[in-house]
């Protein structure tokens, strides 16, 4: 019997909290103590050759009802709306949704008084010449709930589902295409053309118009298209919520980065997600597959100043979340260093018995300053059991205004900072990173106030060796023992390594 294959293009919306918070009239919030609001989401990718990487990042547990706090609530259930049937209203964001998927927009999704609503359109192929060949248009199906996901069986044609899905966090739009066999097979003169993509395009609505696409404001007068993260922002600029980065994950957690496409034809704003079809289509794929732009590095739990005789750094918790809420230190003349901003507990969960190969920081900063680079990040540590280990990273200047601030990463996926590192080390409650600024070259009576608005790590490892397998007539096999015959006598391998990156690695025993 063949296993059930499954395919998953998904478009996932994430908001930004900090924006609708502070968006009530203006008005301070209630400082509320010992309310828990932050839970880890994890992701661990499959890089190839038996080695990983584990990213991750806080989700929300509450939402403020305007008087105090309660436990989100993710089962969709009958909608108080009249244009809706279906509903979550008790969380941070509230989402809606229609039975019929051909009834226009037919999820509405809110953060306060702005919104956003989706209408699913054509599934199709694209060829390298711009063609299309449509596989088919979002068919007249019921939508059913079921807890928080909302399931468009055969949405588009048998065996190809639509389904989204409502997180604290975000909201997540799958094409599931339960079987390689569902999905058609491209016609021929784009097989021969190459470069094919699968194509699912909506049509977006939305009442803020500013979309942010590679730092400049989307004119939709031209097509615009990209791989990184697109932000929707309100008329000061703060951003109300964003696509992250699209990436296509089979299930061997092997990866691969999709593209956007934004256009306008007529009043209306067009999004597509696009997936290579060679890539789909390989034969090491490992089905079932996930398109899934929701994926993202761990973000730290603790974050704290450390004291010294410097300046402090304030705020030190809004480094949590990229939501233009910011961590802050104002440096002088007289200052030559600032005290350490210092970030741990991030949450990792490295299995037992693997090699840590690199770890990346990223951090999202910004400055204001008399004369703007002159603030920079004069060391970055990586901290084990609390105190710092290894070789530090030198930072640029900084020279970025806070409405268009950047991560800035340090390290990789095999850059070890110079340090040993295990996992039981990596996941205790006392790994991070550790950043101090010098101000060496402010003008007389200068100034300079550093922000920090987000900062998260990656790590990367090879697991620990498995049971070898083989194929045998399509069917894997697990080998309990390998023996090879030297001089007439059987010999036990104990363990099998392979060189890579002249780097040898443990693939069995």
């Amino acid at each position: 019997m063949k296993s059930k294959s499954i395919l998953l293009i998904s478009l996932t919306l994430i908001i930004i909290i900090g924006v609708f918070v502070i968006a009530q009239q203006g008005e301070e919030p209630e400082v509320v103590e010992n309310v828990t609001y932050v839970n880890y989401q994890t992701n661990v990718y499959n890089l190839g050759n038996n080695t990983f990487a584990q990213t991750s990042y806080l989700g929300f547990v509450n939402y403020y009802n305007g008087s105090e706090f309660f436990p989100i609530n993710t089962t969709i259930v009958d909608s108080s709306n009249p244009l809706y049937d279906y509903e979550v209203i008790k969380g941070v964001y509230q989402s809606y949704f229609k039975e019929d998927p051909t009834e226009g927009p037919i999820i509405k999704f809110m953060i306060g008084s702005e919104y956003m609503t989706f209408q699913p359109m054509a599934l199709q192929y694209e060829g390298y010449d711009g063609g299309l060949e449509q596989i088919s248009m979002i068919q007249n199906v019921v939508g059913m709930p079921n807890d928080n996901k909302f399931l468009y069986e055969d949405a588009y044609g048998l065996g190809i589902d639509l389904q989204y899905s409502y997180y604290n966090d975000f909201l997540k739009e799958n094409l599931i295409i339960n079987q390689s066999s569902d999905l058609p097979s491209p016609p021929q003169y784009m097989i021969d053309q190459g470069n094919i993509t699968l194509n699912l395009d909506f049509v977006l609505e939305t009442n803020s118009n500013h979309i942010v696409i590679e730092g400049v404001e989307w004119d939709k007068k031209s097509d615009r298209t990209t791989s990184d993260e697109v932000y929707i922002k309100d008329e000061f600029g703060d951003v109300l919520y964003y696509f992250k980065k699209p990436y296509a994950y089979d299930s061997n957690r092997s990866f691969q980065l999709l593209t956007y496409q934004f256009k306008k034809q007529g009043n209306s704003l067009y999004v597509t997600i696009k997936t290579s079809f060679s890539w789909l289509n390989d034969s090491k794929r490992v089905y079932p597959i996930y398109i899934d732009p929701s994926q993202g590095p761990r973000n730290p739990a603790t974050a704290v100043n450390v004291p010294g005789a410097y300046p402090d750094w304030f705020y030190t918790t809004n480094v949590f979340a990229s939501d233009n809420s910011r961590a802050e230190q104002e440096l002088t003349i007289d200052d030559t260093f600032g005290d350490p901003l210092l970030a741990t507990n991030f949450g990792f969960t490295i299995p037992t018995g693997a090699t840590i190969d690199g770890v990346k920081v990223e951090i999202e900063r910004c400055e204001e300053s008399d004369e703007p680079g002159e603030s920079l990040f004069y060391e970055i540590y990586l901290i084990k059991a609390g105190s710092p280990t290894g070789t530090y990273k030198v930072g640029t200047p900084f020279n970025t205004a806070c409405a268009s601030e950047i991560y800035e990463s340090h390290g990789g996926s095999s850059d070890m900072w110079a340090a040993t590192l295990t996992p039981a080390e990596v996941n205790a409650v006392t790994f991070g990173m550790r950043v101090a600024l010098s101000n060496e070259e402010l003008p007389d009576e200068g100034q300079s106030i550093t922000y920090i608005d987000h900062i998260r790590m990656t790590v990367y490892y090879t697991a620990a060796a498995t049971n070898l397998q083989v194929n045998i007539a399509d069917s894997w096999k697990t080998v309990s023992e390998i023996k090879i015959n030297i001089g007439d006598s059987w010999k036990t391998v104990t363990q099998i390594k392979i060189n890579i990156g002249d780097s040898w690695k443990t693939v069995y025993g």
